[in-house]
């Protein structure tokens, strides 16, 4: 995601972050380019999309399984700081690209490509949240095949309220 935080004198200060995206990097960082990481996900044609697949590459992740989608745009966050220094969050990524990677972006037999691509997947509550029901059963059927090879797959369970129904949804995808 596109993330805008405070500055000095009223102004933003434009980065790229996000759970999973953070959790790539810090990977990448860690791995000495050892380990190969990749990022799967959705972004646009745009400029604020070009600079993020940039940053992607600044930080040694692999771009091949970014999309790009000509109708989307990357999702964006700004964060405001209270008078203690307590942070809160206002998103923007209801129509981001990234929603519909698995709708709009990969074709079948990329899908079925992308179970037999690596040795693990990690994904989070966020990554499952923003993707309608059609995306998070094909997303499902490529960790199954992938688990069935033996890759494994690492969840970090990230609970955003806002992003889901009810937390019932919530419960019942996370189970599955």
């Amino acid at each position: 995601m596109v993330e805008l935080s405070p500055a000095e004198n009223g102004l933003l200060k434009q980065a790229f972050a996000g759970d999973s995206l953070n959790t790539a990097i810090y990977i990448a960082r860690m791995g000495s380019r050892t380990i190969e990481v990749s990022f799967i996900t959705a972004v646009g044609t745009d400029h604020f999309s070009d600079r993020m697949i940039d940053f992607f590459h600044s930080e040694n992740i692999n771009r091949q399984w970014v999309v790009r989608l000509a109708d989307k745009l990357p999702g964006l966050y700004a964060i405001e700081l209270d008078q203690y220094g307590e942070r809160s969050f206002s998103y923007w990524r209801n129509d981001s690209a990234a929603r519909a990677l698995f709708s709009h972006g990969l074709e079948e037999h990329q899908v079925a490509e992308l179970a037999e691509s690596f040795d693990l997947y990690y994904l989070s509550g966020i990554s499952l949240a923003i993707l309608d029901d059609h995306s998070r059963s094909l997303l499902k059927q490529v960790l199954i095949r992938a688990r069935a090879r033996g890759a494994r797959v690492a969840y970090d369970s990230n609970y955003r309220p806002r992003l889901w129904k009810s937390k019932a949804e919530a419960q019942a995808v996370t189970l599955e």
